[in-house]
Protein backbone atom coordinates (compact mmCIF):
# COMPACT_ATOMS: atom_id res chain seq x y z
CA UNK A 1 0.00 0.00 0.00
CA UNK A 2 1.39 3.24 -1.03
CA UNK A 3 1.53 6.55 1.27
CA UNK A 4 -1.61 8.18 -0.53
CA UNK A 5 -3.28 5.07 0.15
CA UNK A 6 -1.92 4.87 3.89
CA UNK A 7 -3.29 8.39 4.03
CA UNK A 8 -6.89 7.77 2.85
CA UNK A 9 -6.87 4.93 5.05
CA UNK A 10 -5.75 7.35 8.26
CA UNK A 11 -8.68 9.96 6.50
CA UNK A 12 -11.40 7.75 6.67
CA UNK A 13 -10.85 6.04 9.86
CA UNK A 14 -10.77 8.96 11.63
CA UNK A 15 -13.90 9.72 9.68
CA UNK A 16 -15.59 6.53 11.22
CA UNK A 17 -14.44 7.41 14.46
CA UNK A 18 -15.88 10.30 14.53
CA UNK A 19 -19.56 9.24 13.25
CA UNK A 20 -19.03 6.98 16.09
CA UNK A 21 -18.43 9.47 18.78
CA UNK A 22 -20.66 11.91 17.33
CA UNK A 23 -23.89 9.01 17.21
CA UNK A 24 -22.56 7.72 20.62
CA UNK A 25 -22.81 10.72 22.76
CA UNK A 26 -26.51 11.96 21.12
CA UNK A 27 -27.89 8.53 20.48
CA UNK A 28 -31.92 9.67 19.76
CA UNK A 29 -30.94 12.71 17.39
CA UNK A 30 -32.23 12.48 13.90
CA UNK A 31 -34.49 10.23 12.21
CA UNK A 32 -37.01 7.75 14.11
CA UNK A 33 -38.43 4.76 12.24
CA UNK A 34 -40.44 2.44 14.00
CA UNK A 35 -40.07 -1.49 12.77
CA UNK A 36 -42.63 -3.70 14.52
CA UNK A 37 -42.80 -2.00 17.17
CA UNK A 38 -38.59 -1.20 17.13
CA UNK A 39 -37.40 2.43 17.13
CA UNK A 40 -34.48 3.20 14.58
CA UNK A 41 -32.92 6.09 15.78
CA UNK A 42 -29.23 7.43 14.35
CA UNK A 43 -27.22 5.76 16.76
CA UNK A 44 -29.01 2.48 16.15
CA UNK A 45 -28.42 2.61 12.92
CA UNK A 46 -24.91 4.34 12.80
CA UNK A 47 -22.90 1.78 15.01
CA UNK A 48 -23.38 -1.19 13.01
CA UNK A 49 -23.12 0.09 9.51
CA UNK A 50 -19.57 1.70 10.96
CA UNK A 51 -18.69 -1.55 12.40
CA UNK A 52 -19.35 -3.13 8.56
CA UNK A 53 -17.91 -0.08 7.12
CA UNK A 54 -14.45 -0.41 9.61
CA UNK A 55 -14.43 -4.46 9.04
CA UNK A 56 -14.10 -3.69 4.77
CA UNK A 57 -12.02 -0.74 5.23
CA UNK A 58 -9.02 -2.87 7.44
CA UNK A 59 -10.18 -5.90 5.89
CA UNK A 60 -11.31 -7.86 8.54
CA UNK A 61 -7.74 -7.40 10.58
CA UNK A 62 -7.86 -5.94 14.12
CA UNK A 63 -4.99 -4.15 15.13
CA UNK A 64 -5.55 -4.62 18.73
CA UNK A 65 -3.00 -6.21 20.91
CA UNK A 66 -4.20 -9.44 23.03
CA UNK A 67 -3.31 -7.45 26.05
CA UNK A 68 -4.47 -3.83 25.28
CA UNK A 69 -7.24 -2.70 27.56
CA UNK A 70 -9.21 -2.39 24.84
CA UNK A 71 -9.05 -6.10 23.78
CA UNK A 72 -10.28 -6.98 27.58
CA UNK A 73 -12.73 -4.69 27.33
CA UNK A 74 -14.20 -5.94 24.12
CA UNK A 75 -13.93 -9.17 25.98
CA UNK A 76 -16.24 -7.92 28.59
CA UNK A 77 -18.45 -6.03 26.28
CA UNK A 78 -18.96 -9.49 23.70
CA UNK A 79 -19.02 -11.90 26.32
CA UNK A 80 -21.91 -9.46 28.11
CA UNK A 81 -24.06 -9.70 24.80
CA UNK A 82 -23.96 -12.84 24.73
CA UNK A 83 -24.86 -13.72 28.84
CA UNK A 84 -27.46 -11.48 28.15
CA UNK A 85 -29.03 -12.78 25.53
CA UNK A 86 -28.97 -16.07 27.71
CA UNK A 87 -30.58 -14.71 30.49
CA UNK A 88 -33.41 -13.14 28.51
CA UNK A 89 -34.25 -16.57 26.85
CA UNK A 90 -34.30 -18.34 30.67
CA UNK A 91 -35.37 -15.35 32.40
CA UNK A 92 -39.05 -15.17 34.24
CA UNK A 93 -39.07 -11.19 34.84
CA UNK A 94 -37.17 -10.03 31.72
CA UNK A 95 -39.34 -7.97 29.43
CA UNK A 96 -38.57 -9.43 26.12
CA UNK A 97 -39.01 -6.09 24.35
CA UNK A 98 -37.44 -3.53 26.48
CA UNK A 99 -34.69 -6.98 27.14
CA UNK A 100 -33.99 -6.50 23.57
CA UNK A 101 -33.68 -2.85 23.16
CA UNK A 102 -31.00 -2.60 26.46
CA UNK A 103 -29.17 -5.71 24.85
CA UNK A 104 -29.24 -3.50 21.68
CA UNK A 105 -27.46 -0.60 23.13
CA UNK A 106 -24.86 -3.17 25.45
CA UNK A 107 -24.14 -4.50 21.48
CA UNK A 108 -23.35 -1.03 20.25
CA UNK A 109 -21.12 -0.20 22.96
CA UNK A 110 -19.89 -3.50 21.82
CA UNK A 111 -19.71 -2.10 18.14
CA UNK A 112 -17.99 0.93 19.82
CA UNK A 113 -14.57 -0.64 20.72
CA UNK A 114 -14.79 -3.61 17.87
CA UNK A 115 -14.42 -0.60 15.64
CA UNK A 116 -11.49 1.62 17.62
CA UNK A 117 -9.67 -2.03 17.45
CA UNK A 118 -9.92 -2.53 13.79
CA UNK A 119 -9.24 1.26 12.61
CA UNK A 120 -6.35 0.88 15.01
CA UNK A 121 -5.47 2.55 18.12
CA UNK A 122 -3.36 6.30 16.91
CA UNK A 123 -3.02 9.29 18.57
CA UNK A 124 -4.89 10.88 15.73
CA UNK A 125 -7.54 9.04 16.69
CA UNK A 126 -7.49 10.20 20.14
CA UNK A 127 -7.81 13.55 19.51
CA UNK A 128 -10.76 13.58 16.96
CA UNK A 129 -12.95 11.75 19.51
CA UNK A 130 -12.17 14.55 21.87
CA UNK A 131 -12.41 17.52 19.84
CA UNK A 132 -16.02 16.13 18.70
CA UNK A 133 -16.57 15.58 22.52
CA UNK A 134 -15.98 18.90 23.43
CA UNK A 135 -18.18 20.26 20.52
CA UNK A 136 -21.28 17.78 21.49
CA UNK A 137 -21.01 18.86 25.03
CA UNK A 138 -20.91 22.78 24.41
CA UNK A 139 -23.86 21.85 21.61
CA UNK A 140 -25.94 20.38 24.42
CA UNK A 141 -25.27 22.94 26.55
CA UNK A 142 -26.41 25.84 23.85
CA UNK A 143 -29.59 23.19 23.72
CA UNK A 144 -29.93 23.12 27.79
CA UNK A 145 -30.29 26.77 27.94
CA UNK A 146 -32.56 27.40 24.84
CA UNK A 147 -35.62 24.60 27.27
CA UNK A 148 -34.54 26.36 30.33
CA UNK A 149 -35.23 29.68 28.89
CA UNK A 150 -38.06 28.83 26.64
CA UNK A 151 -39.84 25.77 28.31
CA UNK A 152 -40.14 24.07 24.73
CA UNK A 153 -38.76 20.73 24.92
CA UNK A 154 -38.08 17.82 21.96
CA UNK A 155 -41.07 14.41 21.97
CA UNK A 156 -38.71 12.96 23.49
CA UNK A 157 -38.22 14.72 26.95
CA UNK A 158 -40.75 14.13 30.01
CA UNK A 159 -41.52 18.06 29.86
CA UNK A 160 -42.92 18.11 26.50
CA UNK A 161 -46.50 17.47 27.52
CA UNK A 162 -46.40 19.99 30.87
CA UNK A 163 -50.15 19.32 31.40
CA UNK A 164 -49.85 15.31 31.68
CA UNK A 165 -46.74 15.21 33.64
CA UNK A 166 -45.44 16.69 37.05
CA UNK A 167 -42.10 15.84 38.11
CA UNK A 168 -41.50 16.40 41.51
CA UNK A 169 -41.95 20.11 42.01
CA UNK A 170 -39.18 20.69 39.84
CA UNK A 171 -40.14 23.50 36.78
CA UNK A 172 -40.07 22.53 33.34
CA UNK A 173 -37.91 25.21 32.79
CA UNK A 174 -35.39 22.29 33.05
CA UNK A 175 -32.93 20.91 30.44
CA UNK A 176 -32.87 17.33 29.29
CA UNK A 177 -31.77 17.50 25.54
CA UNK A 178 -32.79 14.52 23.30
CA UNK A 179 -33.21 12.50 26.58
CA UNK A 180 -36.22 11.54 28.77
CA UNK A 181 -35.18 13.04 31.99
CA UNK A 182 -33.67 15.45 34.08
CA UNK A 183 -31.46 13.12 35.84
CA UNK A 184 -30.54 10.93 32.59
CA UNK A 185 -29.67 14.45 30.64
CA UNK A 186 -27.11 15.99 33.48
CA UNK A 187 -25.44 12.37 34.08
CA UNK A 188 -24.85 12.28 30.49
CA UNK A 189 -23.25 16.19 30.24
CA UNK A 190 -21.36 15.41 33.16
CA UNK A 191 -19.45 12.58 32.09
CA UNK A 192 -18.34 14.13 29.38
CA UNK A 193 -16.73 17.06 31.36
CA UNK A 194 -13.43 15.76 32.14
CA UNK A 195 -12.91 15.84 28.13
CA UNK A 196 -13.30 19.34 27.97
CA UNK A 197 -11.08 20.57 31.09
CA UNK A 198 -8.35 18.72 29.60
CA UNK A 199 -8.51 18.08 26.34
CA UNK A 200 -9.81 21.50 25.60
CA UNK A 201 -7.18 24.33 25.88
CA UNK A 202 -9.34 27.32 25.33
CA UNK A 203 -9.77 29.28 28.53
CA UNK A 204 -13.66 29.67 27.24
CA UNK A 205 -13.81 26.30 28.39
CA UNK A 206 -14.14 27.29 32.23
CA UNK A 207 -17.69 29.20 30.91
CA UNK A 208 -18.43 25.95 29.81
CA UNK A 209 -18.04 24.41 33.07
CA UNK A 210 -19.88 26.96 34.69
CA UNK A 211 -22.57 26.41 32.57
CA UNK A 212 -22.83 22.74 33.17
CA UNK A 213 -22.92 23.21 36.84
CA UNK A 214 -25.38 25.99 36.21
CA UNK A 215 -27.55 23.12 34.13
CA UNK A 216 -27.03 20.51 36.56
CA UNK A 217 -28.71 23.19 39.26
CA UNK A 218 -31.29 23.49 38.01
CA UNK A 219 -31.96 20.30 37.56
CA UNK A 220 -31.54 19.36 40.50
CA UNK A 221 -28.65 16.58 39.73
CA UNK A 222 -27.13 16.85 43.35
CA UNK A 223 -25.07 14.28 42.48
CA UNK A 224 -23.45 15.45 39.38
CA UNK A 225 -22.50 18.61 40.31
CA UNK A 226 -20.37 16.57 43.46
CA UNK A 227 -18.70 14.82 41.03
CA UNK A 228 -17.21 18.21 39.64
CA UNK A 229 -16.67 19.58 42.49
CA UNK A 230 -14.65 16.64 43.42
CA UNK A 231 -13.03 16.13 40.35
CA UNK A 232 -11.99 19.96 40.08
CA UNK A 233 -10.41 19.88 43.57
CA UNK A 234 -8.19 16.54 42.11
CA UNK A 235 -7.23 18.92 39.16
CA UNK A 236 -6.33 21.84 41.06
CA UNK A 237 -4.21 19.51 43.71
CA UNK A 238 -2.42 17.06 40.61
CA UNK A 239 -2.28 19.90 37.99
CA UNK A 240 0.29 21.45 40.72
CA UNK A 241 2.55 18.53 41.28
CA UNK A 242 2.68 18.70 36.68
CA UNK A 243 4.56 22.11 37.30
CA UNK A 244 1.70 24.03 34.83
CA UNK A 245 3.51 27.43 37.04
CA UNK A 246 0.43 29.48 37.11
CA UNK A 247 1.34 33.31 39.09
CA UNK A 248 0.14 32.87 42.71
CA UNK A 249 -2.45 36.22 42.72
CA UNK A 250 -3.88 34.16 39.36
CA UNK A 251 -3.99 30.88 41.20
CA UNK A 252 -5.23 32.69 44.20
CA UNK A 253 -8.02 33.93 42.92
CA UNK A 254 -9.37 30.59 40.69
CA UNK A 255 -8.95 28.88 43.58
CA UNK A 256 -10.84 31.58 45.44
CA UNK A 257 -13.63 31.54 42.82
CA UNK A 258 -13.59 27.62 43.09
CA UNK A 259 -14.19 27.61 47.03
CA UNK A 260 -17.06 30.60 46.50
CA UNK A 261 -19.11 28.17 43.74
CA UNK A 262 -18.94 25.32 46.28
CA UNK A 263 -19.69 27.62 49.28
CA UNK A 264 -22.43 28.42 46.92
CA UNK A 265 -23.45 24.91 45.63
CA UNK A 266 -23.02 23.25 49.62
CA UNK A 267 -24.59 26.25 51.35
CA UNK A 268 -26.62 28.96 49.36
CA UNK A 269 -30.23 29.00 48.70
CA UNK A 270 -31.73 27.96 45.11
CA UNK A 271 -33.18 31.41 43.41
CA UNK A 272 -35.36 28.61 41.34
CA UNK A 273 -37.99 26.82 42.88
CA UNK A 274 -37.05 27.65 46.61
CA UNK A 275 -35.21 24.19 46.87
CA UNK A 276 -32.88 23.86 49.84
CA UNK A 277 -29.00 24.15 50.02
CA UNK A 278 -27.35 20.81 50.20
CA UNK A 279 -25.93 20.27 53.24
CA UNK A 280 -29.59 21.09 54.81
CA UNK A 281 -31.19 18.48 52.39
CA UNK A 282 -28.36 16.07 53.07
CA UNK A 283 -29.14 16.70 56.52
CA UNK A 284 -33.15 16.12 56.57
CA UNK A 285 -32.48 13.16 54.21
CA UNK A 286 -30.69 11.56 57.18
CA UNK A 287 -33.43 12.38 59.60
CA UNK A 288 -35.66 11.07 57.21
CA UNK A 289 -33.99 7.52 56.96
CA UNK A 290 -34.24 7.07 61.01
CA UNK A 291 -37.75 7.63 60.33
CA UNK A 292 -37.92 5.51 57.37
CA UNK A 293 -39.55 8.10 54.98
CA UNK A 294 -37.24 10.29 52.35
CA UNK A 295 -35.34 9.51 48.81
CA UNK A 296 -32.67 8.29 50.99
CA UNK A 297 -34.29 6.19 52.68
CA UNK A 298 -36.33 4.86 49.63
CA UNK A 299 -32.72 4.37 47.78
CA UNK A 300 -31.36 2.64 50.68
CA UNK A 301 -34.18 -0.05 50.67
CA UNK A 302 -34.51 -0.83 47.05
CA UNK A 303 -30.78 -1.32 47.05
CA UNK A 304 -31.48 -3.82 49.90
CA UNK A 305 -34.35 -5.25 48.21
CA UNK A 306 -32.03 -5.55 44.71
CA UNK A 307 -29.45 -7.78 46.22
CA UNK A 308 -31.89 -10.01 47.77
CA UNK A 309 -33.18 -10.21 44.71
CA UNK A 310 -29.84 -11.09 43.45
CA UNK A 311 -29.41 -13.52 45.68
CA UNK A 312 -32.92 -15.72 44.64
CA UNK A 313 -31.74 -14.92 41.28
CA UNK A 314 -28.47 -17.74 42.73
CA UNK A 315 -26.15 -14.92 41.73
CA UNK A 316 -26.61 -15.62 37.85
CA UNK A 317 -28.85 -12.50 37.11
CA UNK A 318 -32.50 -11.99 36.60
CA UNK A 319 -32.11 -10.31 32.80
CA UNK A 320 -31.81 -7.72 31.40
CA UNK A 321 -34.11 -4.74 31.58
CA UNK A 322 -36.17 -7.03 34.62
CA UNK A 323 -35.53 -4.57 37.44
CA UNK A 324 -39.03 -3.01 37.03
CA UNK A 325 -40.79 -6.35 36.11
CA UNK A 326 -39.45 -7.77 38.95
CA UNK A 327 -40.28 -5.00 41.54
CA UNK A 328 -43.93 -4.84 39.38
CA UNK A 329 -44.44 -8.60 40.74
CA UNK A 330 -42.32 -8.21 43.97
CA UNK A 331 -43.02 -4.65 44.94
CA UNK A 332 -40.46 -3.14 46.95
CA UNK A 333 -41.46 -1.34 50.42
CA UNK A 334 -39.63 2.04 48.39
CA UNK A 335 -42.21 1.71 45.92
CA UNK A 336 -39.49 2.09 43.40
CA UNK A 337 -38.87 0.16 40.68
CA UNK A 338 -35.86 1.59 39.18
CA UNK A 339 -32.39 0.85 40.57
CA UNK A 340 -30.53 4.36 41.03
CA UNK A 341 -27.46 3.10 40.84
CA UNK A 342 -25.52 1.75 37.76
CA UNK A 343 -23.66 -1.14 39.95
CA UNK A 344 -27.24 -2.52 41.55
CA UNK A 345 -28.48 -2.73 37.74
CA UNK A 346 -25.82 -4.66 36.78
CA UNK A 347 -25.78 -6.97 39.95
CA UNK A 348 -29.09 -7.32 40.00
CA UNK A 349 -29.90 -7.89 35.97
CA UNK A 350 -26.41 -9.72 34.93
CA UNK A 351 -24.73 -11.39 37.79
CA UNK A 352 -21.61 -11.84 39.68
CA UNK A 353 -19.63 -12.68 37.16
CA UNK A 354 -20.56 -9.63 34.94
CA UNK A 355 -20.52 -7.32 37.99
CA UNK A 356 -17.04 -8.39 38.77
CA UNK A 357 -15.69 -8.47 36.20
CA UNK A 358 -16.98 -4.94 35.29
CA UNK A 359 -15.93 -3.45 38.22
CA UNK A 360 -12.28 -5.03 37.40
CA UNK A 361 -12.53 -3.25 34.55
CA UNK A 362 -13.00 -0.31 35.85
CA UNK A 363 -10.41 -0.45 38.99
CA UNK A 364 -7.64 -1.26 36.13
CA UNK A 365 -8.34 1.73 34.21
CA UNK A 366 -7.84 3.91 37.23
CA UNK A 367 -4.84 2.13 38.58
CA UNK A 368 -3.16 2.50 34.95
CA UNK A 369 -3.80 5.50 34.43
CA UNK A 370 -2.65 6.65 37.95
CA UNK A 371 0.65 4.46 37.08
CA UNK A 372 1.19 6.14 33.91
CA UNK A 373 0.82 9.67 35.42
CA UNK A 374 3.65 8.69 38.01
CA UNK A 375 6.34 7.36 35.07
CA UNK A 376 5.72 9.84 32.67
CA UNK A 377 7.12 12.91 32.91
CA UNK A 378 5.42 14.84 29.37
CA UNK A 379 3.04 17.54 30.68
CA UNK A 380 0.25 17.21 28.29
CA UNK A 381 0.45 13.12 28.82
CA UNK A 382 0.31 13.71 32.47
CA UNK A 383 -2.97 15.56 31.91
CA UNK A 384 -3.88 13.02 29.67
CA UNK A 385 -4.07 10.30 32.58
CA UNK A 386 -4.92 12.95 35.19
CA UNK A 387 -7.97 13.29 32.81
CA UNK A 388 -8.97 9.49 32.61
CA UNK A 389 -9.17 8.95 36.50
CA UNK A 390 -11.27 12.21 36.67
CA UNK A 391 -13.53 10.09 34.18
CA UNK A 392 -13.52 7.31 36.50
CA UNK A 393 -14.12 9.23 39.60
CA UNK A 394 -17.11 11.30 37.42
CA UNK A 395 -18.31 7.76 36.41
CA UNK A 396 -18.67 6.27 39.52
CA UNK A 397 -20.73 9.24 41.58
CA UNK A 398 -23.23 9.91 38.37
CA UNK A 399 -23.46 6.05 38.07
CA UNK A 400 -25.93 7.31 41.12
CA UNK A 401 -27.97 10.04 39.59
CA UNK A 402 -30.32 8.28 37.10
CA UNK A 403 -32.84 5.63 37.59
CA UNK A 404 -31.14 3.25 35.19
CA UNK A 405 -27.95 3.85 33.18
CA UNK A 406 -27.14 0.35 31.33
CA UNK A 407 -28.99 1.50 28.12
CA UNK A 408 -27.79 4.89 27.10
CA UNK A 409 -24.76 5.05 24.70
CA UNK A 410 -22.30 7.56 25.91
CA UNK A 411 -20.35 6.04 28.44
CA UNK A 412 -18.93 3.30 26.56
CA UNK A 413 -17.52 6.25 24.29
CA UNK A 414 -15.81 7.28 27.46
CA UNK A 415 -14.36 4.08 28.82
CA UNK A 416 -13.39 3.66 24.69
CA UNK A 417 -11.63 6.61 25.31
CA UNK A 418 -9.76 5.55 28.37
CA UNK A 419 -8.67 2.55 26.82
CA UNK A 420 -7.50 4.16 23.66
CA UNK A 421 -5.18 6.51 25.87
CA UNK A 422 -3.49 3.60 27.96
CA UNK A 423 -3.23 1.56 24.80
CA UNK A 424 -1.17 4.37 22.74
CA UNK A 425 1.43 4.57 25.62
CA UNK A 426 1.57 0.86 25.64
CA UNK A 427 1.99 0.43 22.18
CA UNK A 428 4.95 3.95 22.53
CA UNK A 429 6.72 1.84 24.87
CA UNK A 430 6.60 -1.16 23.12
CA UNK A 431 7.81 0.65 19.68
CA UNK A 432 10.81 2.26 21.76
CA UNK A 433 11.90 -0.82 23.50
Amino acid sequence: MDSTAKHDGKVLAGLVLTFVAFASIIPDIGFRITTMGFVWTLYRFVIPVSLVFAFVLCQGKSLVKKSSMSFYMTMLMGFWVVYGIALLLISNYSDRHAGFIELLALANGFFVFVIIGMIGISEDGFKKISQVIVFSLNALLLMAFFEIITAKHLPTSFFYDTKANAYNGISPHAATGFLYNVNDFSAMITCLFPVVLVCWKSKLRWISIAALMAVNFINDATACNLAIIACLMFYFITNDKIGQGRRFIRKGLVIAAALAGAFIVLFGQSFLGNRNDILGSLSRQVTNLKNSNGSLWKRVTIYKDSFSGFINSKCIGNGPSSFATYFAKHPSASHLVNPHALLVEILFEYGIIIFVWYVGMIIMIFKKALHCYNCDDNRDNKKQFMMIMMIIIVYVIVGFAPSAFLGYAYQWLILALCCIRLDITKNRRIEYA
